[in-house]
């Protein structure tokens, strides 16, 4: 990653920190690549299931906003996503249009589907990928870069009903601030001292934090921010809390833009109810990989709604880390608000996360049989994510229900499109432990296309050997201990 000067320096409040330089050098420098990974987790808010509901609210909120007249029917229409990622979640909502019903097949023809993110790099690996590339040839997908610090979203020439944003409210500048008993506030300020000569990541840098007196009306440039501020936190005595004020000035923004009637859709991790600001305490930073987050108080949206006079709904389940809101800049829609119920309670996608979780507990403590259960109970909620059938794969083999693994790691191949997942070595597994070495020997090579592995390569040659075929088997053996001694195994 490219050094971001950084000297020891006094105290600034945190989010005019040089840590946020540090977050979007690391995004500029990395692309996309931190989804496949997993350094930064993001199926919550990518997966099937959550892009299916916000596929049907979008035909149910496109049915709302023609029956009040916000729009033609069967005109064009935009849909914007910000901080889109690798593109998962686009995919995944525009594949839910196209293989619903014939309404939904009628609402793709007519969507542009605005592809945002603040890193170029992401937005060009994203719109590159096999899932998005054909929806970017097609012209329904169009991707560009878009900073939240942007003076305008990107333009679009169709009116614009939905945005999404997904996980990018924790993923930007907030403002801390604590309020004591006696009314006055204080702002989180840090001083950082750089581990190395040149800072290279988060991890070369300690973090010294101190809090100081600020006045409210300070806190941010928009004064109708202070008035939020107000209204959240009147009548508690101490509390902690962190104020999204750069997004929500972005959406301040944007909402001159958007349709009358037009929603923005927030998803992320956070709180759903005050009890989460109460006391006084210093929040620690959280990091995946090289990029900071910080965690979102949704009522914070019930107040900024009410200042503004904007509608608002949102989930309210204390015990979910997850939440969602819907914003209507134009105003409370009782009809809307009903849809918004209909289909974005996030209990499903928490069940879908809470299932996937129990089998990852189960595999790692030798409960195949369960974490077999549990796996088949994810593909049932979300069938069309690889990673899934490959866990049923590998829980089946390790149960010893070999068809059943085969014939989901079979459906997993034909979906990792990116080959995220090593779907041919468990295949290969699975064809020689039900005696078929040659369709094992097939799956073994795709393999090594994919990953060359030296455990992949040592299976190949002792298949090729038992099948007589002696000069491949010497070859396989050679490249297994060259990759060994490449990987240092």
């Amino acid at each position: 990653m490219p050094a971001v000067p950084i000297l020891a320096e006094p105290f600034v409040r945190i989010d005019h920190s040089p840590l946020w330089r540090l977050h979007a050098a690391w995004w500029a420098e990395r692309g996309a690549a931190p989804f496949a990974t997993g350094e930064v987790p993001s199926l919550a808010t990518s997966n099937g299931v959550a892009a299916s509901e916000r596929a049907a609210f979008y035909a149910a909120l496109v049915a709302r906003l023609t029956e009040r007249g916000s729009i033609a029917d069967d005109a064009p229409l935009s849909v914007l996503e910000i901080g889109a990622g690798d593109g998962r979640f686009a995919a995944n909502f525009l594949r839910a249009l196209a293989e619903g019903d014939a309404a939904a097949r009628s609402l793709l023809a007519r969507t542009r589907y605005l592809l945002t993110d603040a890193s170029q790099r992401v937005v060009d690996e994203a719109a590159a990928s096999p899932r998005l590339a054909p929806w970017v040839s097609a012209g329904v997908v169009r991707p560009a870069r878009l900073a939240l610090d942007a003076a305008a979203p990107a333009p679009t020439d169709a009116p614009l009903v939905l945005v999404i944003a997904n996980y990018v409210a924790s993923a930007v500048p907030a403002v801390h601030l604590q309020r004591h008993a006696d009314g006055s506030y204080r702002t989180l300020m840090v001083q950082l001292s750089p581990r190395t000569p040149i800072p290279r990541s988060l991890a070369d840098v300690d973090v010294e934090p101190a809090w100081e007196p600020v006045a409210l009306d300070a806190c941010c440039d928009d004064p109708r921010h202070a008035e939020v501020i107000g209204r959240l936190t009147r009548g508690l005595a101490e509390v902690t809390l962190a104020y999204p004020d750069r997004y929500l000035d972005f959406l301040l923004r944007l909402a001159p833009d958007l349709a009358p009637g037009g929603v923005i859709v927030t998803t992320d991790c956070g709180h759903a109810d005050e009890r989460a600001l109460y006391g006084h305490f210093t929040p620690a930073l959280h990091t995946y990989g090289g990029s900071l987050t910080e965690a979102l108080h949704f009522p914070v949206l019930d107040a900024f709604a009410a200042a503004l006079g904007w509608g608002v709904a949102r989930t309210d389940e204390p015990l979910d880390p997850l939440h969602t809101a819907i914003l209507i800049p134009s105003g409370p829609d009782a009809a809307v608000a009903a849809a918004f119920d209909a289909h974005l309670d996030t209990g499903r996608v928490m069940a879908l996360m809470d299932t996937r979780a129990a089998g990852a507990y189960s595999l790692d403590d030798g409960e195949h049989r369960r974490a077999l259960r549990c796996y088949l109970r994810c593909v049932a909620m979300d069938p069309w994510e690889p990673e899934h059938r490959y866990r049923v794969g590998l829980a089946a083999i390790a149960d010893e229900y070999y068809a059943l693994a085969i014939h989901h790691l079979l459906v997993g191949w034909d979906e990792d499109l990116e080959r995220r997942w090593d779907i041919a070595f468990e295949l290969g597994r699975a064809h020689a432990l039900v005696g078929e070495p040659d369709a094992a020997v097939t799956w073994y090579r795709r393999s090594v296309e994919h990953a060359p592995h030296p455990v992949t390569w040592a299976n190949l040659a002792h298949l090729l050997r038992t099948l007589g075929r002696d000069a491949e088997a010497a070859e396989a053996e050679r490249r297994a201990a060259a990759s060994a001694e490449i990987s240092g195994r």
